[in-house]
């Protein structure tokens, strides 16, 4: 019970790679778990990149596509592909975080342009690597429902 009490924390915060390690964990404790394997490999495929490794992480429901995503972020384009995930939980700030020290420049470089563009963007932050990451830049996009 600990265990799911922590991958729901770090889906909150949100640390994907962290709430994956502990779903791995999870399902080795017990294997026929069929609701923690499904829960495990829909994590998985969630951070399975399309295309590269830059996602945009946008509130669930607030936009339907990547077209609806302000100009700013579809231009990030330019630097790497874009892989939308629609995220359920709660997006405190817009922030760019990225898992590997490699990537340090190009997090950098998706801020500066953020910035240039009048977005208010916290980052970039790396990743701790006390589990295992893997690689991706991630824009964690907040976003309030338009009304009309």
């Amino acid at each position: 019970m600990v265990l799911k009490d922590r991958v729901n924390a770090y889906l909150e915060i949100p640390d994907l790679d962290a709430a994956l390690a502990d779903d791995d964990t999870l399902v080795r404790l017990a294997p026929d778990d069929r609701d923690g394997i499904a829960a495990r490999e829909a994590l998985r495929a969630f951070l399975t990149p399309t295309q590269g490794y830059l996602f945009v992480f946008a509130p669930n429901g607030v936009i339907k596509s990547a077209t609806e995503l302000p100009g700013a972020v579809q231009k990030l384009d330019r630097i790497g592909y874009l892989n939308l995930q629609f995220w359920w939980h709660d997006i405190p700030a817009t922030e760019v975080r990225h898992t590997a020290a490699a990537d340090e420049k190009t997090a950098q470089a998706v801020v500066e342009r953020l910035h240039s563009a009048g977005v208010d963007v916290k980052g970039p932050t790396r990743l701790s690597s006390t589990v295992p990451r893997s690689q991706r830049i991630e824009l964690w996009l907040r976003m309030t429902v338009m009304k009309t």
